[in-house]
């Protein structure tokens, strides 16, 4: 039976579950942020030496998270400290750089996207068969992926427009992190997540993170345009294509060369625009309607959606084929009711807009909601209470939850 020490956090109970226990031995005492930064290393180094007891076929098994927030001494101590039992990283996420980087680190890289989590017990299984590399040297391609931990510095500019989403949660605090990476790469980013959470928000700012924030941001909503439209809309037209085109039109993707295009809602995109899409994020191509020859774009693209994507994939409703350009960088935004006291901190910040102050039980009777429609909904009762108030402090009465009226 093969032992396996989870540092996992969100992820430990979906790993447990494929975990054979006939086949694993599973140990855990770190399943958040806060167990770990209660812990110095050499605390969590002993607690692992006292599971494994020398068994050299033991070993770790860590999520990417991890790792991105505490860096690669966090990383770097553990094969320090455990140089015979194979460290294993459980990532959420692609790229081209680190499994390459990782195993000249002697550390296995476990994709959970392309490989999903059945896979995940024949993969540790073998584990200690991966070859291993006693003469770790640097390696050109290292530098982009050492700078995925150790370039993550924003300046104070940078951070003043990160702050520009309030939060000081753990998970607020890593979702910024992500923010700040992925706005360093040319890649499509996908932000999903529930009404209100601000994913418009978070794209904006990772295009003004980016080298391309002296451009406009492009933006077109799939909710709000009709199959033809948003095909014109979005690719262009030549002189003739169709009817009253009576001189060649420039498509949105056009106008974000050098940019961002934001394609908000791309779940809600007619089946014949997500096809035209594929060669966008593929090849970098489109071909305007009427035209003859594709053209290529350098635009970068940026999307958001709060639906169930692979409940929509399942129904016919989105491309998979799609769906698998678009997942390498995907980002969850928090929903507010996972963000601890941030609420708090934007209450007040609502409150400074309308220039008015919240009482103490009005403030607990707003914490005490669970929100559904997240920091929109936040925002729309705060204002509503301001307004109520007649200028003066908010108290309880004055916070109405507005989709409560016809219960």
């Amino acid at each position: 039976m093969k032992k396996v020490f989870l540092i996992l956090r969100e992820l430990e109970p979906e790993v447990r579950q494929v975990l054979n226990p006939e086949q694993f031995q599973v140990c855990s005492s770190v399943t958040t942020n806060t167990d770990i930064q209660q812990k110095s290393l050499s605390e969590l180094s002993g607690q692992i030496s006292s599971y494994f007891k020398g068994d050299r076929n033991a070993l770790i098994l860590v999520c990417f998270d991890t790792v991105v927030q505490f860096g690669l001494p966090f990383l770097k101590s553990l094969t320090r400290d455990f140089p015979g039992n194979p460290v294993c990283i459980l990532s959420q996420h692609n790229s081209s750089n680190l499994p390459q980087y990782f195993s000249r680190m002697n550390i296995c890289y476990y994709n959970m996207p392309t490989m999903g989590l059945a896979q995940l017990p024949d993969f540790l299984a073998k584990a200690e068969n991966f070859p291993k590399n006693p003469d770790f040297k640097s390696n050109p391609a290292d530098k982009n992926a050492e700078s995925f931990f150790t370039d993550a510095k924003p300046s104070i500019e940078e951070k003043i427009l990160l702050d520009s989403f309030l939060g000081e949660s753990e998970s607020v605090s890593l979702f910024k992190k992500y923010l700040y990476l992925f706005s360093k790469s040319d890649e499509p980013v996908l932000f999903v997540g529930e009404p209100g959470t601000g994913k418009s928000m978070c794209a904006r700012i990772v295009h003004n993170l980016s080298v391309r924030k002296h451009y406009p941001l492009e933006k077109v909503n799939f909710g709000s345009l009709s199959e033809n439209l948003a095909v014109s809309e979005l690719f262009g037209a030549k002189q003739g294509a169709f009817t009253d085109c009576r001189k060649d039109r420039t498509g949105i993707l056009a106008r974000a060369e050098r940019s961002s295009l934001l394609l908000d809602e791309i779940t809600e995109a007619p089946d014949s625009v997500q096809c035209l899409l594929l060669p966008v994020l593929q090849e970098h191509e489109y071909r305007p309607v009427g035209g003859g020859e594709n053209m290529k774009t350098s635009a970068r693209i940026l999307a958001t959606s709060n639906a169930n994507i692979v409940e929509r994939i399942n129904c016919g409703l989105f491309r998979k084929d799609l769906w698998d350009r678009l997942k390498p960088l995907t980002l969850m935004v928090p929903p507010l009711r996972e963000r601890g006291n941030d609420i708090l901190l934007l209450t007040d910040f609502f409150c400074r807009n309308q220039k008015t102050c919240i009482s103490r039980k009005a403030m607990a009777k707003i914490q005490a909601n669970t929100w559904p429609g997240n920091v929109r909904e936040l925002a729309g009762c705060i204002k509503r209470a301001a307004l109520l108030s007649g200028g003066t402090t908010i108290l309880p009465c004055h916070i109405q939850f507005v989709d409560r009226l016809w219960n």
